[in-house]
């Protein structure tokens, strides 16, 4: 049976080290989840000549993604329609028996900006930052600034153990 954290149990287990958000912000907890912030660090495709995508089990997003930074003052534009890869600042580091579920924040929502396209779950015995694939759905541009609690993480015990082994368990960079 899963239980979905509750505030005083995210504390509690931060403090007891059986989740590690790191930095942590106590602050940043809220009802049942807890806000992580938009660093400066990005990934944008750069496709040539209309070249699909082919997405096989070996597909490499970084051969197609072209890394950069932004200046926290004048933040990063995104075009109606545009699509950007984002990481948190905290790195999350989960147990064996903890899952977590990554959601955008409603004033975002509101502005018709998925932080998330698909891929919401942090596996149990993950140890990383948060990748996000956001994509800006309204018919204006957005502007996004590094620091930004831009979405939020709930936590969920899980029945028995489970362990990640994918390419990502370790991420420490977009």
């Amino acid at each position: 049976m899963k239980m979905k954290l509750a505030a005083s149990a995210i504390i509690k287990a931060e403090k007891r080290g059986e989740i590690a958000i790191t930095p942590f912000i106590e602050r940043n907890v809220n009802g049942c989840t807890v806000d992580l912030r938009l660093s400066a660090n990005f990934r944008r495709y750069e496709l040539k000549g209309g070249r699909p995508l082919e997405l096989r089990e070996d597909f490499d997003y970084a051969k197609f993604t072209r890394p950069f930074t932004v200046d926290g003052k004048r933040g990063i534009e995104i075009p109606p329609g545009g699509t950007v890869l984002a990481q948190t600042i905290e790195r999350v580091t989960l147990p064996r028996n903890i899952a977590g579920t990554i959601e955008g924040r409603s004033r975002f929502a509101r502005a018709f900006l998925e932080v998330h396209s698909t891929a919401s779950t942090i596996h149990p015995g993950s140890d990383n930052v948060q990748v996000l694939e956001i994509i800006n759905n309204n018919r204006v541009p957005v502007i996004l600034y590094p620091g930004h609690r831009i979405c939020q993480v709930s936590f969920q015990r899980l029945e028995g153990a489970g362990n990640y082994r994918g390419d990502f368990k370790r991420q420490k960079r977009v």
